[in-house]
C-alpha cells in the first residue's frame, strides 16, 4: 500500500504531461481517433489506441463525466464480458483509496482459453496550478492511469495455463466552452476525454492453434467503446452505435 501510494503522484503527473503533448495542435472540443496494431519480434500482439472524445450535454462538467468514467471502471468485468464473450471474475485489493485500486481479472475465452490481466489503477481531480484560458470551469481536469504489474508474488502469473494481457492507459477529463455552438453567451460547456492505451497480449508459453491465438487478439477491440457508451447511458446521453 505505501509503496503504491508513493507511485500516484508521479504517475498522475507523467500520464497528464503525456497526454497534453500528444494532444497539442488538436482542436479539444473536436473528436479524434488514432489505432495501431502490431506484432512484436516476441510475438506479442499489441494495440495502441489515442482518442479524443467530448461529451456534449454533460451538464455536470468534470466532475460527472470522471465519475461516471470510474464507475465504468469499477465494472470492467462486465464489460469486457460483453465486448469479447469472455467469462470475466475480479478480484480487488482493499487499499482504502477511493482513488487507488489494485484488480486482477481472470476470465475464459468463448474457445475455453483462460486469461489473466493484473493491474494498478490510480486517479485524482484537481484545479490547474497554471491557468489556462482555455479550460472552463477554472481549470478542473481529472486524471486516471493504469499500468500492469509485471511481478505479483501473492498472484504469480501463469503462462503454461492462462494467456497474459497486460494493460497501459492514460485518461485526462477537462472541460471547455465551445463559443461557435450558439448555446449561449458563453459558449455551451464541452466536457472532453481524453485517452491514451496501450493493450498487449502475451504470446502463450502453452501450446495454441492459430485459429485461438487470432480470436485471443480481437477480443480486446471493443472494450474502449462499451467503456464510452457505458459513460453516456450515466449521463443520459444518446449512446453510440
Amino acid at each position: 500500500m505505501r509503496t503504491l501510494s508513493a507511485l500516484k503522484g508521479p504517475k498522475l503527473q507523467e500520464a497528464r504531461r503525456f497526454l497534453m503533448e500528444r494532444r497539442r495542435g488538436l482542436s479539444p472540443t473536436a473528436p479524434y481517433f488514432q489505432e495501431e496494431r502490431y506484432d512484436t519480434p516476441d510475438g506479442d500482439y499489441c494495440i495502441a489506441r489515442f482518442d479524443v472524445t467530448p461529451f456534449r450535454g454533460a451538464r455536470g462538467g468534470v466532475q460527472e463525466v470522471f465519475a461516471a468514467l470510474q464507475q465504468a471502471v469499477f465494472n470492467a468485468e462486465i464489460i469486457i464480458s460483453e465486448s469479447s464473450g469472455n467469462i470475466t471474475i475480479r478480484e480487488d485489493d482493499e487499499l482504502g483509496d477511493e482513488n487507488l485500486s489494485h484488480m486482477r481479472f481472470v476470465s475464459q475465452s468463448p474457445r475455453g482459453v483462460p486469461l489473466e490481466t493484473n493491474l494498478v489503477l490510480f486517479s485524482d481531480c484537481n484545479q490547474c496550478e497554471e491557468r489556462d484560458a482555455d479550460l472552463a470551469e477554472n481549470g478542473r481536469y481529472a486524471i486516471m492511469a493504469s499500468d500492469f504489474v509485471d511481478e505479483d508474488e501473492r498472484f504469480p502469473y501463469r503462462p503454461m495455463e492462462r494467456v497474459r494481457r497486460d494493460s497501459t492507459t492514460m485518461t485526462m477529463v477537462t472541460s471547455y466552452r465551445d463559443p461557435e455552438s450558439g448555446f449561449n453567451r458563453e459558449g455551451e460547456l464541452v466536457v472532453v476525454v481524453t485517452r491514451w492505451a496501450l493493450n498487449i497480449v502475451r504470446r502463450p508459453a502453452m501450446a495454441t492453434p492459430d485459429n485461438v491465438w487470432d480470436d485471443l487478439r480481437n477480443s480486446h477491440v471493443r472494450w474502449a467503446d462499451l467503456m464510452f457508451n457505458c459513460v453516456r447511458q450515466a449521463l443520459g446521453l444518446p449512446v453510440v452505435q
